[in-house]
């Protein structure tokens, strides 16, 4: 989503990849991310401004000082004269950062704008990474097709996989599988070009424009818990079967990388019990698949966890219920879920992936909605550092049939308003919400809503716009499993 999110904002800023000089940075405002390669968090990140102006200067502020200087930049080759700032007082723990960006800064060899980044290097290395300090919001976003996909009983009552696309001409589904039985789950490619799917015991995958399935690998799970999910690189697929296994693309060789522990006889060893299921990649700096985030079940509640495809290492987040990770950019990670049993309704934020129990609590629900408990089941990135929540909530005299949600700025710790979508009324008063879209703007909702024998929400979907609660369209058929492209 990042992406998608990135590139429009090079069509809106009229930034292009690949043409920077001096006239094409002119104007332009950001803010910093990275230094030599470590992440900038919290308060730091947004105290930390870099803006090039008309008459070829460059001015700013750090941690403690501003600064200013004349630049130069020819077919990406860049040139910093001696840089001027203020000598004001710097904490000792803002003094060392602020010393390491403005020398990275001086040294700048060559600029380069990709996917709506920047990115400043000595000649060698990238010492300074950047994103836009003036983004545009979700609602200035001109229109973008989106795909999604959904199960579905075809003409002979079988469920398979169907496609959505949604434009601004016309909303239009098709099948995509033709299995001989049930599919079961299912998970969509990062290129829109193929989906594997769960039938008959089997793990086999379809491309999405024509040709026959290809079986994978054969199952031993009666049911999946959970879904296939694809590397955003294309290498990888990871697939649930009585753990969670990795296959490698372009061998097709597999690997177990977590063993389920099943529950014994008489939930003896209730405390051991674990069912792991892949969720996503997450990639790493060198933009390959890096990590796994996993949901694991456990006894009655799930927690979330992160497995190291380098080294094997699995990270899990203890003593929590419910509760979700995501990977945000910069190589953070956002914990949250519905764990207010635990009496904690807040958001954590992990600075690093390679340690995500090193967590702090960035946002506390109390008094975000009066006389109401604030659950927050999902959580969307629209933009760097702004994360878009949905939840429930739960106090006296509520109207259930709304969901909250609102904006969090990660680097200045702030929440825009608290806004209600009204969900549409069922016949059986059976409503639920369904996945938000990965730029946060779109909300399918489940009426007449019932789970099915694999844990999936089957129900009449409606898509609504998150802002205006309009109603985008409403599928003829009942559905389940409802995923947005990746």
């Amino acid at each position: 989503m990042l992406v998608l999110f990135l590139s429009i904002f090079l069509i809106t800023s009229g930034l292009t990849a690949n043409a920077q000089d001096s006239d094409t940075l002119a104007g332009t405002r950001w803010q910093l991310v990275t230094i030599n390669g470590d992440q900038v968090i919290g308060a730091d990140y947004i105290a930390v401004a870099l803006e090039f102006t008309d008459d070829s200067t460059l001015t700013g502020s750090a941690w403690c000082n501003s600064f200013n200087a004349a630049y130069s930049v020819t077919e990406g080759q860049m040139t910093v004269e001696p840089i001027a700032r203020t000598e004001m007082a710097c904490a000792e723990d803002y003094q060392g950062p602020e010393d390491a960006f403005l020398q990275s800064l001086q040294a700048a060899a060559a600029v380069d704008l990709h996917a709506g980044t920047m990115t400043i290097t000595d000649g060698n290395d990238i010492v300074l990474g950047f994103v836009p300090l003036d983004r545009p919001t979700v609602e200035d976003l001109p229109f973008v097709t989106r795909i999604a996909y959904y199960l579905a009983d075809d003409e002979d009552g079988i469920q398979q996989v169907f496609q959505l696309v949604l434009d601004d001409a016309a909303n239009e589904s098709r099948q995509i599988t033709h299995a001989a039985s049930d599919v079961l789950s299912y998970g969509a490619a990062y290129d829109g070009l193929g989906v594997a799917y769960v039938s008959n015991g089997q793990l086999l995958l379809q491309p999405i424009h024509d040709g026959e399935p290809e079986a994978l690998a054969s199952l031993n799970a009666e049911y999946p818990f959970g879904r296939p999910s694809f590397s955003p690189d294309g290498q990888y697929l990871a697939y649930p079967d009585n753990g969670v296994w990795l296959m490698d693309l372009s061998t097709r060789e597999t690997r177990l990388l977590l063993q389920d522990v099943p529950l014994a006889d008489g939930a003896s060893n209730a405390h051991e019990y674990r069912l792991y299921s892949p969720e996503q990649f997450v990639r790493g700096s060198d933009g390959q698949a890096a990590w796994l985030v996993v949901d694991v079940g456990i006894w009655e509640w799930n927690t979330a966890g992160l497995y190291d495809l380098a080294t094997g290492a699995f990270q899990m987040i203890e003593d929590e219920l419910y509760t979700d990770l995501l990977p945000l950019y910069g190589g953070q990670a956002l914990i949250y879920g519905n764990n207010a049993i635990n009496g904690e309704p807040v958001l954590r934020l992990a600075p690093d992936l390679t340690a995500i129990e090193t967590y702090e609590v960035v946002l506390d629900f109390s008094g975000l909605i009066e006389q109401a408990a604030l659950f927050a089941e999902q959580a969307v990135e629209i933009a760097p550092g702004i994360v878009r929540i949905l939840g429930s909530m739960i106090g006296p005299a509520l109207d259930f049939t709304g969901r909250p949600y609102f904006d969090f700025n990660l680097m200045e710790r702030t929440v825009l308003a608290v806004n209600t979508v009204d969900l549409p009324l069922s016949e059986t008063g059976a409503v639920d919400t369904g996945e938000l879209s990965p730029d946060g703007t779109l909300l399918p909702v489940y009426l007449d809503m019932a789970w099915t024998e694999t844990g999936s929400i089957a129900g009449q979907v409606v898509i609504l716009n998150l802002e205006t609660g309009a109603e985008i369209i409403a599928l003829e058929d009942t559905v389940s499993a409802f995923h947005w492209q990746p």
